[in-house]
């Protein structure tokens, strides 16, 4: 999760992506997340350490709020394995926005 938001925030500030693109991203990671943090009943105390950047996180919950992550992006097979293919396609409404950011994450993964 932590990389996502980062790459995500990195992208906003170095390229030309739409404030609209960023903000509608940013809502659907931000509601993402929350329902994990439910769906795994991780308090506020667990996601401090993600919040810092300590990766991985030291508690059991905050853990599992990065596996819901995710998993709800197909990132992480079910057997608990990194998907790179999976990965690469949570990039794909990057490519309309901005095609040469796009190919450079390609190039990262």
């Amino acid at each position: 999760m932590k990389s996502f938001i980062i790459l995500t925030l990195l992208c906003a500030g170095t390229n030309a992506i739409s404030t609209e693109f960023f903000e509608k991203v940013m809502n659907e990671l931000h509601a993402v997340a929350m329902a994990c943090v439910k769906q795994e009943s991780a308090t506020a105390n667990d996601m401090v350490e993600l919040m810092v950047h300590k990766f991985p996180p030291s508690t059991h919950e905050a853990k599992c709020v990065i596996a819901c992550f995710y998993e709800h992006y197909h990132m992480m097979t079910p057997e608990g394995t990194f998907d790179k293919q999976a990965t690469i396609d949570a990039f794909n409404p990057l490519k309309s926005e901005d095609a040469d950011l796009y190919d450079k994450m390609l190039k990262i993964f």
